[in-house]
């Protein structure tokens, strides 16, 4: 996986703030992404994880909690 299709995932998952959504899904610092990103090169793990979501449509943020009324 190239980094560009990494950040393309990551952005139609998340949207704009894909990054950290990214850090928190697995379970990564923040450095490591950006690092990953910077050397192009993306971990067949990560890869993998990423891809599965992809094509799942998933997302792992959770959901904000409705006000009863």
């Amino acid at each position: 996986m190239t980094p560009d299709e990494f950040a393309r995932i990551g952005l139609n998952l998340y949207g704009r703030r894909w990054k950290s959504a990214m850090v928190r899904e697995l379970g990564r610092h923040p450095v490591t992404i950006h690092k990953w990103l910077r050397l192009n090169h993306i971990p067949p793990h990560a890869a993998n994880h990423v891809k599965l979501l992809a094509s799942r449509g998933e997302q792992s943020k959770p959901t904000k909690p409705r006000r009863a009324k």
